[in-house]
């Protein structure tokens, strides 16, 4: 079996339109390839007519067999999650699909990276995190010394300090910390330790 396949469609007097269908696990089921495929060409804009196509695969894998039961033909959470993550990567481009693994870096902007999907993380984070960091961290305003993001910050447990960086040239000095305004809404927030008194807004708590 293969988990990717490499199609050149052929025209007359133009370049040939050439793209490539990725599968999460190695397959060989025709009817399988064949849905992926016409998924990748419902999205497909076709300079000229087909004259020829070519189908090939650099990678042949062995194909490992797959218990099932002989009273059921459902597939299993597994190949279900796998065969969406093809289609959604047929019909919308691999580049499209990605999976996120933590990284063992302390900084929050860095602690994190795309990985291809279904690829499992190794690290545990052990400190709380929220689930949504602001692509770059936001300025709050300051009254009285006290942060402000639709009315005022109260600060609800004590500071994790971050000092990270020097190496790469992107260093930090920051105090953290996980903090509730007058509506209910959880924020991480942090204090420049360098900078005076001056916060940032890094993310938001479901």
């Amino acid at each position: 079996g293969s988990r990717r396949l490499a199609i050149r469609l052929r025209h007359r007097h133009r370049d040939a339109t050439a793209f490539a269908v990725g599968l999460m696990a190695c397959s060989r089921d025709p009817a399988h390839l064949l849905d992926l495929t016409r998924q990748r060409l419902e999205r497909l804009s076709l300079p000229a007519p087909v004259s020829s196509l070519l189908l090939a695969t650099r990678h042949i894998e062995r194909l490992a067999p797959c218990q099932r039961s002989l009273v059921s033909e459902n597939r299993n959470e597994v190949e279900e999650w796998s065969a969406l993550l093809e289609r959604l990567s047929a019909r919308l481009g691999e580049c499209a699909i990605h999976g996120l693994q933590a990284r063992a870096v302390h900084r929050p902007e860095r602690a994190w990276r795309y990985v291809a999907p279904g690829r499992e993380s190794p690290v545990a984070i052990m400190a709380e995190r929220p689930l949504w960091l602001l692509l770059q961290p936001q300025l709050l305003k300051i009254r009285n010394g006290q942060p402000l993001w639709h009315g005022p910050l109260v600060l609800q447990q004590d500071p994790e300090r971050i000092e990270s960086g020097w190496w790469d040239g992107a260093d930090c000095a920051r105090d953290y910390y996980v903090a509730r305004n007058t509506s209910g809404e959880r924020l991480w927030i942090f204090r420049e330790r360098r900078g005076g008194c001056v916060w940032y807004l890094q993310g938001f708590f479901a």
